[in-house]
């Protein structure tokens, strides 16, 4: 998932940057079906990704279209990642993704091996 925000005021935003906790808190309150795994952000724009596991593709669907939402003061506008954007992101972030993700698969599936 893609986020971003063209409320852009560069010398207003010197310190500015977005939170990804911001992100997750909205994500979480709003879309109490689908949990945030990852998120890696810049100054006004990042990707998140949302566990596959048990996900609600209704939810999902919703956010990938929520546009304007209110996060730390900025509008924020959300979009599923796909074609060559989600191909740059692999090629960008894909290590730091596996590197992150690697434990709480290893976790996932021993809770499903005990079950």
């Amino acid at each position: 998932m893609h986020f971003k925000t063209l409320d852009q005021d560069e010398k207003a935003d010197a310190e500015y940057k977005v939170s990804w906790k911001d992100i997750d808190g909205v994500i979480s309150k709003q879309f109490d079906k689908l949990k945030t795994v990852y998120s890696r952000a810049d100054k006004y724009e990042g990707d998140l990704a949302i566990s596959s596991h048990k996900l609600n593709k209704a939810q999902f669907a919703e956010l990938s279209n929520l546009k304007d939402c209110d996060i730390g003061g900025k509008k924020f506008n959300f979009s599923e990642t796909k074609g060559e954007e989600l191909k740059d992101f692999w090629q960008a972030q894909g290590g730091h993704f596996q590197y992150c993700i690697a434990p709480k698969l290893r976790k996932a599936r021993m809770l499903d091996r005990k079950q």
